[in-house]
């Protein structure tokens, strides 16, 4: 098998339509940069609230016992919210369900940005309460309907005898995080490249439609997930306008999502491997200067990968793509280069070309080119 490269990323030129949430300082919009250095990132950060929380029929109550006086019964409204936003509305609902059956004991929520997690604490008090996460109408024993796993609360047992509880788990988001594009047209797209993440070990989707509802002729593909860098072959190839990159890492510690650039587009193999006479190595990308005094300064940076790939007898199919991926590319956009397609993983580089080299035909119909490539960082 023949190295890949995905030259033509559709990602970079389509228009994002709208994220889960995003940190004002990193937007989604850098995920089209061909450099791993900038990020989108969710909410996150002081003040921010972090993340998209969504409330529908499957997680909108809350039971509680204040005092033993028996169970209050609490329905949030259905709608988005961040963290710091949901546990303010589920504290305000008690507060009003509790004046409703008498009890008028008042609630306050909040949520920490630096723990990621959230605490409803009764404030009339000092009156203990009850959160029924298993035991009430709707905890995880009667169909399990409560917002105890959204925010981040153990449901397989009721929270008992304190007048404060604070979630058991972080929560970054619930239930995904996700960037909606329009490509503009519906194009072939049988590679995707998530480059510098902090992504766990979690569901990772992405999804084609033929609509930016995503609605119509959907089409859902499960990623193979890698630490860092990711790439990854689509079992077989979709021709869709709209994409939807989805992610569900609810509990990242780092109390928000990261993804540097994205790379999604139709890949190509050469008709013939690169020779045996290739170079491959890194370069020092680091700068030396001398003052006026005579003064060194020097600025260290990291190796870049760095690779002279020579291709001798391609077909005529091979040089139209390269004569594309020349037009594309030139010397300022990014490709993606995989050396080992069965391990996509452990051979892959973001690279941009260092030298421009058309192919030659030394014979009818067969050409030679020479890819001489620097990393993208």
């Amino acid at each position: 098998m023949t190295v890949r490269i995905c030259y033509l990323n559709r990602w970079r030129n389509g228009t994002i339509l709208t994220q889960s949430s995003r940190h004002p300082q990193f937007p989604s919009t850098n995920t089209q940069l061909d450099s791993k250095k900038y990020f989108w990132r969710s909410r996150h950060g002081t003040g921010s609230g972090n993340g998209l929380f969504v409330v529908d029929s499957d997680n909108k109550y809350i039971d509680f016992d204040e005092l033993g006086n028996g169970v209050v019964l609490g329905t949030l409204t259905e709608g988005n919210y961040t963290a710091k936003s949901l546990i303010e509305h589920i504290a305000s609902i008690m507060t009003t369900r509790s004046a409703a059956a008498g009890k008028s004991q008042t609630y306050q929520g909040t949520f920490s940005e630096a723990t990621g997690k959230a605490t409803i604490e009764e404030t009339s008090g000092p009156n203990n309460f009850s959160i029924l996460w298993d035991s009430g109408t709707h905890g995880s024993g009667n169909g399990d309907d409560n917002i105890g796993t959204t925010i981040g609360f153990d449901d397989s047992a009721d929270d008992t005898g304190a007048a404060s509880y604070t979630a058991d788990y972080v929560r970054v988001h619930y239930p995904k995080a996700y960037i909606d594009i329009n490509l503009g047209a519906a194009y072939e797209i049988d590679f995707l490249a998530i480059l510098n993440h902090n992504i766990g070990d979690v569901t990772i989707t992405i999804t084609g439609a033929d609509d930016s509802a995503f609605s119509v002729n959907v089409v859902n593909d499960t990623v193979t997930w890698n630490a860092t860098d990711l790439y990854f072959f689509f079992s077989a190839a979709r021709t869709k306008q709209y994409w939807r990159l989805q992610i569900e890492d609810i509990a990242n510690a780092l109390g928000y999502i990261q993804i540097g650039t994205i790379v999604l587009g139709k890949y190509f193999e050469p008709s013939r491997h690169y020779t045996n006479f290739y170079r491959r190595g890194k370069r020092d990308p680091s700068g030396i200067q001398v003052s006026d005094a005579s003064v060194l300064y020097s600025s260290d940076k990291d190796d870049l990968e760095w690779g002279s790939f020579p291709f001798e007898g391609l077909n005529a199919a091979s040089k139209t793509e390269i004569d594309a991926m020349l037009a594309e590319c030139k010397r300022n956009k990014a490709f993606v280069i995989v050396h080992d397609p069965d391990n996509p993983n452990s051979d892959s580089f973001l690279m941009r070309m260092e030298e421009l080299s058309d192919p030659e035909s030394p014979h009818y119909l067969k050409y030679n080119w020479n890819l001489t490539c620097i990393e993208v960082v």
